[in-house]
C-alpha cells in the first residue's frame, strides 16, 4: 500500500494529535479490538536522520478504526526547528508493514511556555 504525502507544522510546546481511520485492502474499517495491527511513528530530521520524537498511539474509536498519533507538549518542546520529516507505519498481524503518511515536518521556532 502506498502511503499518504502530509505535511505538518509542529509548534514547540504544543501538543499535536493526528487522526487517522484505519483500513484494509478492501477499504473496510479495521476493528481495533480484535485485529492485531498498531502504529508506530517518528520526526526525524532531513540532515542527520536523528529521531527528534516518536508518536504514541492511541485508539479513539475502536470498533470503527478510528486512531491517533500524538506528541505531547514536552516532546515537541524538545525538538530542533530543522529541516525534518515524518513517517507513520501500520504494522499488521501478519507482520507486513504499510507506510501510511509521510511528509515534511516544520518545526516552529517559536517556544510555548511550559507550566
Amino acid at each position: 500500500m502506498a502511503g499518504t504525502k502530509y505535511d505538518i507544522v509542529i509548534e514547540q510546546g504544543a501538543c499535536l494529535d493526528i487522526p487517522l481511520t484505519l483500513k484494509d485492502d478492501s477499504n473496510t474499517a479495521y476493528d481495533l479490538r480484535t485485529d492485531q495491527v498498531y502504529l508506530t511513528g517518528v520526526i526525524y530530521r532531513d540532515y542527520d536522520q536523528a529521531v527528534q520524537a516518536t508518536f504514541t498511539y492511541s485508539e479513539t474509536d475502536a470498533i470503527n478504526g478510528v486512531a491517533k498519533m500524538s506528541l505531547s507538549s514536552s516532546d515537541t518542546q524538545a525538538m530542533e526547528p530543522a529541516y525534518s520529516s515524518y513517517d507513520i507505519f501500520l504494522i499488521k498481524s501478519d507482520g507486513c508493514v504499510d507506510r501510511l503518511l509521510y511528509g515534511m515536518a516544520t518545526i516552529s521556532g517559536t517556544s510555548v511556555p511550559l507550566p
